[in-house]
Parts: structure tokens; C-alpha cells; sequence
């Protein structure tokens, strides 16, 4: 069974409601102009595939109510897990650094002979 818009987003326009198939700026925030805009919230189902849900940007916490279609929530999802295995890899180079900058602070040490047997 089909089912309208609800009644509070019956003032907006067709064109701020519903989405152009085949492209989607649903992650883009139109306030900060960031691609961190998350869906929080499934308010409702209007129909088979386009679901009323909340967006939240994590950058400027800006919040909006939307209707969007599957594939745009499914290409937000891509586009989080790509910026979550991102943030993992540089996670793992800033790790790899420190580590490899200890390893150069201890053999400096040991080259000074400020290591004594007591320091372990």
C-alpha cells in the first residue's frame, strides 16, 4: 500500500523531497560543505524503497529530515565504510611512525649510554 509524504513536509517542494535517481550529495552537507552527513534516525517508510529518514553532520551537527531511496542510504553507507578503512590505514601509519620514532630515541640513548641496566 502506498503512502504519502506526512503532513509536516507537505509544504516543502517536490524538488527539496525527493531525490534525482542516479545522483545523491546525501553525505555532502549543504551547511559546511563536508561529506560527513550520517543517516541517524529511520522515521518512516513512505514507499517501497524511499524511506523518511533524519541526517545528521558530524562536523557542524547540522540535523535535517529527508526522503531518500535506498541507493542513496546504501551509497552514504559505501562512502562512511571507505572513510572508516581510511581512517583505520592512517591510524596504522601514525602507529608504525611512533613506533619507529621510539625505536630512534632508544637507540639514540643506547649509543649516548644513557641506558644503564637499572632502566629495565
Amino acid at each position: 500500500m502506498k503512502r504519502g509524504p506526512p503532513s509536516f513536509l507537505a509544504g516543502m517542494t517536490g524538488e527539496e523531497r525527493t531525490p534525482t535517481p542516479g545522483t545523491s550529495n546525501v553525505e555532502m552537507c549543504p551547511d559546511c560543505g563536508k561529506p560527513f552527513v550520517v543517516p541517524t534516525t529511520l522515521l518512516d517508510v513512505i514507499d517501497e524503497g524511499l524511506y523518511l529518514v533524519i541526517l545528521h553532520c558530524r562536523n557542524c551537527d547540522r540535523l535535517a529530515v529527508g526522503i531518500h531511496e535506498d541507493a542513496e542510504l546504501e551509497q552514504v553507507e559505501r562512502a562512511c565504510d571507505r572513510a572508516t578503512a581510511q581512517m583505520e590505514a592512517f591510524a596504522e601509519v601514525l602507529e608504525l611512525a611512533q613506533f619507529i620514532e621510539d625505536i630512534d630515541t632508544f637507540s639514540r640513548a643506547l649509543r649516548a649510554d644513557l641506558v644503564l641496566p637499572e632502566d629495565f
